[in-house]
């Protein structure tokens, strides 16, 4: 954490308060080169390898929560086409006078 502080001209204290300077550093750096820089920093004395391997997970883990979004999202517009049909349907049997139930 005070190497990342040292880098980003912050106050080297290894603190990290919510909202705080560095905090704040984090979630900036997290946006311009992806999430590994914040489990760089708060690591320690994590190995590279296992680093790598959150990182993997983590691209993997985002990846399928875009595809079930993906998925979600189909299942939205077909459930409300279906819900259209449906009510299109009532309408035509309506305006011919058949009763629905």
């Amino acid at each position: 954490m005070k190497r990342f502080q040292r880098e980003k001209g912050l106050k080297v204290d290894g603190l990290l308060f919510p909202n705080g300077e560095t905090e704040n550093a984090l979630t900036q750096a997290r946006k311009q080169r992806g999430i590994g820089v914040a489990l760089d920093v708060v690591s320690g004395g994590m190995k590279l390898k296992e680093i790598q391997h959150l990182n993997n997970t983590l691209s993997s883990l985002e990846n399928e929560k875009n595809s079930l979004q993906t998925k979600l999202d189909r299942l939205v517009e077909d459930t409300d086409e279906a819900h259209t049909r449906r009510d299109l349907n009532y309408e035509q049997m309506d305006s011919i006078g058949c009763d629905f139930f």
